[in-house]
């Protein structure tokens, strides 16, 4: 399979959680995920953490900005909500990487303004570079680029987000592995020119998805 095993594996996880019909299972965690601000802010004057974890181990910050809600990001980050605080799976995911895989960019870039650390790893090494790089979601690649990201930054596998542009990933939602990325790979080149490239078996293996789907693939450096 081409692209990063664990960057699909979190990605399957994630479908699992969905397909078991993960749901909002608290009032804060409810208007957080239909962005009521309004209400999101009279639950937390009633005394209610902003980064209080529902039963499925998502914080309100994580529901809203997994359905797009830039609004209710913006209030829960000003009401103190930790913009890197992760959910309780055993991926650990943050909030800028669950907006990342339901390609919010514009819940990216509130996430980035309120603190979000654009080059936070969890376990495995997984970055959101990494992910929006697999995805090909080139404005979010850049958006975290403008704000510090490393593109030479590695996963425990040896792959960098120009490993991952290249070969894609098999998510279900978004079968990247089957197309060229070739704007998302140009973008981490135009931000550092000489990220490494060719040197390991996994830019080798990158290189390779890249010819076999035509598309194009920088020099080894």
């Amino acid at each position: 399979m081409l692209g990063s095993r664990r960057l699909v594996l979190a990605a399957l996880s994630s479908l699992l959680a969905a397909t078991c019909h993960v749901s909002p299972k608290s009032d804060i965690a409810r208007a957080a995920a239909d962005g009521d601000v309004a209400a999101l802010e009279r639950i937390i004057r009633s005394g209610r953490s902003s980064n209080a974890r529902d039963a499925d181990g998502w914080t309100p910050l994580i529901w809203a900005a997994r359905e797009g809600h830039v609004n209710a990001v913006r209030a829960l980050i000003e009401r103190g909500a930790d913009p890197d605080r992760p959910d309780s799976s055993s991926n650990g995911w943050t909030p800028l990487l669950h907006a990342i895989h339901r390609d919010q960019p514009e819940v990216v870039a509130a996430l980035l303004a309120g603190g979000a650390t654009p080059d936070r790893q969890i376990a495995g090494g997984l970055s959101p570079l990494m992910m929006a790089a697999g995805y090909g979601q080139t404005e979010t690649v850049n958006l975290l680029l403008r704000r510090g990201a490393n593109p030479r930054r590695t996963d425990d596998r040896g792959e960098n987000a120009l490993d991952l542009a290249l070969t894609g990933v098999a998510d279900i939602d978004d079968f990247s592995f089957i197309r060229c990325q070739d704007a998302t790979t140009r973008a981490i080149l135009a931000a550092d020119p000489k990220t490494p490239f060719g040197r390991t078996s996994a830019d080798r293996l990158a290189a390779a998805a890249a010819r076999v789907k035509g598309c194009a693939s920088p020099k080894k450096s």
